[in-house]
């Protein structure tokens, strides 16, 4: 577990990730399997820089208008 990337997704969460998986996939993030006490989140790493902003504002339509789990 990369110690500086579970500190930063404590500090996003309040929790401290048990164990951290990279992920396959993701044309603009490193994406990445979070596992805490008994829930499972993805984290995504933006690159470049500034790329997530323009990602969630994608996701919020499903999000919005659909029953999956964004």
């Amino acid at each position: 577990m990369t110690p500086d990337l579970a500190a930063r997704i404590e500090a996003a969460l309040g929790r401290r990730p048990r164990r951290l998986a990279r992920m396959s996939g993701g044309c603009i993030a490193e994406i990445y399997r979070v596992d805490l006490d008994g829930e499972t989140v993805v984290a995504k790493l933006g690159r470049p820089p500034g790329a997530l902003p323009t990602e969630a504002y994608m996701l919020r339509y499903p999000r919005q208008h659909s029953a999956l789990p964004v």
